[in-house]
């Protein structure tokens, strides 16, 4: 991230998974999700896996076709600045990874979003596909929560059209 930023990038959240409920969040490590971290730990198959999921291929097709609304206003120095920061050694980005898909890095947060008091608002994208359900979720939690979508953007609003994100920022500080 801090290489991102150093670079005038907006950092987007590690999680590329389709559907992010709040029930995902309380998945905990199984026997399975034990086995795929422990192969994706291992110094040269877990390496050689990792290398393979973030060829710049993989990750110009994630940007295009699954987090942009757009795919043609996606930079190449956007794709340049992700397939490098998956590839630095000090970054750990396949620890990342494999703690991702063994849900080591899950955190239920229903508890807490019922005892928050105070107001929250969430901006989604407007073309996400799982927009209503996944902010419905957190509602039911939270009466207090309030949403929007930004219209023309996918997966992340906040880089593809930061004016509007920064609008809504402007409003509540």
């Amino acid at each position: 991230l801090k290489w991102a930023v150093q670079r005038g990038q907006v950092p987007i959240p590690f999680s590329v998974k389709e559907s992010q409920y709040i029930s995902n969040l309380k998945c905990t490590p199984s026997k399975r999700s034990r086995i795929i971290k422990f192969i994706m730990d291992l110094p040269i198959v877990g390496t050689a896996v990792y290398n393979m999921q973030m060829r710049r291929e993989n990750i110009e097709y994630l940007f295009t076709e699954k987090y942009f609304y757009n795919p043609f206003s996606v930079s190449k120095k956007t794709l340049d600045i992700y397939h490098e920061a998956a590839h630095l050694d000090e970054c750990g980005g396949k620890y990342l990874l494999s703690s991702l898909d063994g849900f080591y890095l899950n955190a239920d947060i229903s508890r807490a979003l019922n005892s928050i008091n105070n107001s929250l608002f969430i901006l989604e994208g407007r073309k996400t596909e799982e927009r209503e359900r996944t902010v419905e979720g957190y509602v039911r939690l939270n009466s207090a929560v309030e949403y929007d979508f930004i219209e023309n953007t996918e997966k992340y609003p906040q880089m593809e059209n930061p004016q509007a994100v920064l609008e809504y920022v402007d409003m509540f500080f």
